[in-house]
């Protein structure tokens, strides 16, 4: 399947989710309210946490299905190293789905800062999160299965549909069995279950046939073990340094001010809406041509996509940190939660923007194996981190978090990326931002700058108003870039090219 078609997939999967979440919030908010929500908030970031326990199985499995997908291991070695993930993945699960509801009472009790919710409903919708954030977190091992298989149409569509019954469906429950937070949670744990049994089954029906049934392997965690734990480590120290401040800010905040928080990162996290499906794509196939000994190739696809990325990254970037409030306005129709999250959206907005860029050198790492460097740097960053965004989220909020955010992005992409690039493949750095970032951000930048001396604040407008005038300049900056960028407007020109040929002459 071509590249250009498992990354239009990943995109529109990935947009899709996003955009349903992002869509559905208001809705939550109107049916739950504010504070309601901020358990729903809560939700999302267990799910999140729950990451820490991936011990790098994931794009373990990812990788090692993109290698034999390209001869470089046996169809046996991969089917017994599946099976034997399989097994610690589910017994991890268990665990961890035991632990959450033992905990679940002191959680509501003494944990979460509520004002008109009773303990006892958030202690069940506790309890209940205790069995769908297991099942969820089970999803992504065969996610990443079949990732490295490349069944990125399938994995699109499945996204596509699960996303719908999880934002959207849960409306229409609300609307016949009543709106709740028990309904609303009993509801997920029904879907993970269908979620969970049909990836299985898809998973398993696309493993080669060797005529030997898959076997539980020592041997084959083995063989993997170097990268995983690798990845394992660096994944957690990752969502530590990530997921740190919504953790703190969870217990220090009321749940209706951390519901206006959850709100804000949410929309900042569209930032991230091209870049995530992009890196799915591209690194499974970078280790295909790695392996294959394709180095000149698999740099030319690293800054190809590195010059789609800082296109999209620019626009969605520059729109969200000028005009968050009117973008935010658009989105929920109520001014007073766009006044109180568009100060925390663009700070995260911009750290994810350079979050997009910096991303690029770990796929490099990935692709060659060699996440030592990844390993050593999350360590001292975690060190670095975790004291400073707590006593950060405890004294500024989240306000705070997102400034700081911002700023360690920008030390680490100035600092880190250099280093990295001179390892892997020196002197490439400079023509990677010479060539495929710098110029993108510069005329990028400089239209934005025009755009906002020219319209400055369109708070006042109707919701309509906002989003009509959002869209028009994200689509400048798109635009701007594309045209900037060498690799993008080579593409533009050759599908106008293409387009002329197909409808012939006028």
């Amino acid at each position: 399947m071509s590249l250009k078609r498992n990354t239009a997939a990943n995109c529109l999967g990935s947009f899709y989710l996003t955009i349903a979440n992002i869509l559905v919030i208001p809705f939550y908010i109107s049916y739950l309210g504010a504070e309601a929500y901020g358990l729903v908030g809560f939700f999302t970031l267990l799910q999140q946490w729950l990451r820490m326990f991936d011990l790098g199985l994931t794009p373990t499995l990812s990788r090692e299905a993109a290698r034999q997908k390209s001869d470089s291991i046996s169809v046996e070695a991969f089917k017994n190293l599946a099976k034997s993930l399989e097994y610690f993945y589910f017994a991890i699960a268990f665990v961890v789905s035991v632990v959450m509801i033992f905990s679940s009472r002191w959680v509501a009790m003494f944990w979460l800062k509520k004002e008109a919710i009773s303990v006892e409903i958030i202690w069940q919708s506790l309890l209940l999160m205790g069995i769908t954030v297991p099942l969820r977190w089970v999803l992504s091992l065969y996610r990443g299965g079949l990732t490295g298989m490349e069944k990125h149409v399938w994995l699109s569509a499945f996204t596509v549909i699960s996303a719908t019954m999880r934002t959207f469906g849960v409306i229409l429950v609300f609307e016949t069995a009543g709106a709740s937070l028990p309904v609303f949670f009993m509801y997920q744990v029904i879907l993970a279950v269908i979620e969970v049994i049909t990836i299985i089954v898809y998973f398993h029906s696309n493993l080669p046939d060797t005529g030997r049934a898959a076997k539980f392997s020592w041997a084959a965690l083995r063989g993997v073990g170097l990268f995983a734990g690798s990845i394992a480590v660096t994944s957690g120290l990752w969502l530590l340094i990530t997921q740190a401040d919504r953790f703190v800010l969870s217990s220090t905040l009321l749940l209706s001010d951390f519901a206006v928080y959850n709100l804000a990162i949410t929309a900042a996290f569209v930032v991230g809406l091209f870049s995530e499906p992009v890196s799915r794509v591209i690194m499974p196939r970078m280790t295909s041509l790695f392996s294959q000994n394709r180095n000149q190739e698999m740099i030319q696809l690293y800054r190809q996509a590195t010059q789609c990325v800082v296109v999209l990254t620019t626009a969605i970037t520059g729109t969200l940190v000028v005009y968050s409030e009117p973008v935010v306005y658009a989105w929920t129709g109520r001014q007073d939660l766009a006044a109180a999250a568009s100060p925390i959206l663009r700070w995260y907005a911009l750290g994810n923007g350079i979050l997009n860029l910096l991303a690029f050198q770990y796929y490099l790492q990935f692709a060659c194996g060699q996440l030592k460097y990844h390993l050593r740097f999350h360590i001292a960053a975690a060190i670095l981190w975790l004291p400073a965004v707590s006593f950060v989220a405890v004294r500024y909020g989240a306000i705070g978090t997102g400034k700081l955010w911002s700023l360690l992005q920008l030390i680490t992409f100035v600092c880190w990326t250099w280093y990295i690039h001179q390892k892997f493949v020196p002197g490439l750095h400079g023509r990677w931002l010479k060539e495929d970032v710098l110029p993108v951000v510069f005329t990028s930048s400089a239209v934005l700058a025009g755009l906002q001396y020219l319209f400055p604040d369109f708070v006042e407008f109707s919701r309509l108003q906002c989003l009509s005038a959002s869209a028009i300049i994200f689509t400048a900056l798109f635009l701007t870039g594309a045209l900037t960028s060498g690799f993008c407007r080579e593409q533009l020109l050759m599908y106008a090219c293409k387009r002329k040929l197909t409808n012939g002459p006028t």
